[in-house]
């Protein structure tokens, strides 16, 4: 494993481009957790997300998480780029002829993913772990509740980066990858919308259960909108309760295996 771990850290500290990719990613994640937690300006309206309770424990797993879990479509142009570059530049041709096997391959882009999720998400909780403790709540709340927002965090980074690699593999082409994970992206609200045409005024509570068991719509369930969790929210009787994931948490599983699956399968059958 660590023959793999350092085949596949040299493809991506040599790879510019992922650097590039890589460094954004970092900066933004630091830039969105400390920019959202300054007082700001909304409609002439003094905003401060920290007197909401936003950055104190346990919704600050919750908020951090959801907030920074936009940033992964950076980690996505990574695995895409790399990948796509090794059947560009034929360094996977080269590295079947060099001793490496096609499921060591695979294995070692796992591994690199497994590693780049782990490390965001170990940067997020370190940044959950300060800001909750700078900022008590009222009454004190330990440290240690909620934290399972960290783990979902992984999770659907860690999902979305094995549906992005299962992509490249797939179409062998950046830009065409690029552009199928963000049409993607946009496909599931608009089945939502066709489904809802469809049925004409008829009963739609089935519409909103089926995209929940898509892919992406799957992972971004976990975790939960935190504005809905407070005071304010429920003041207006649009706030809700905190419940734990387990559908969704299976399913992103789930989908994850699957993914894993297909991509081994493609990989062992081309004669690339």
């Amino acid at each position: 494993m660590k023959r793999l771990l350092y085949i596949e850290w040299q493809k991506l500290y040599n790879y510019r481009l992922a650097r590039i990719f890589l460094i954004i990613y970092f900066l933004l994640l630091l830039g969105v957790s400390i920019g959202l937690y300054q007082e700001f300006s909304l409609f002439g309206k003094e905003i401060r997300l920290k007197d909401q309770g936003f950055y104190s424990f346990p919704l600050v797993y919750n908020f951090l998480t959801y907030a920074n879990s936009f940033l992964k479509i950076f980690l996505a142009f990574i695995i895409i780029s790399t990948v796509v570059s090794e059947f560009t530049n034929r360094t996977f041709k080269q590295n079947l002829i060099d001793g490496l096997t096609r499921k060591e391959w695979l294995i070692s882009k796992l591994a690199m993913i497994f590693l780049l999720c782990l490390f965001s998400t170990f940067v997020v909780g370190i940044l959950c772990a300060f800001f909750g403790w700078v900022n008590p709540s009222k009454p004190p709340v330990g440290m240690g509740v909620q934290m399972e927002f960290l783990i979902f965090y992984f999770l659907e980074n860690f999902a979305f980066l094995v549906f992005a690699f299962f992509i490249s593999v797939i179409l062998r082409k950046a830009i065409f990858a690029f552009l199928f994970l963000f049409v993607w992206k946009f496909i599931e609200p608009v089945i939502m919308v066709i489904l809802n045409f469809a049925l004409k005024g008829g009963d739609k509570t089935n519409v909103k259960k089926i995209i929940e068991f898509l892919p992406l719509d799957v992972q971004s369930n976990m975790i939960t909108n935190p504005v809905r969790r407070t005071e304010f929210a429920k003041s207006l009787n649009i706030g809700l309760e905190y419940q734990f994931p387990t559908i969704s948490l299976i399913l992103t599983i789930v989908y994850t295996l699957l993914f894993i699956y297909l991509t081994y399968r493609i990989i062992m059958k081309k004669d690339w």
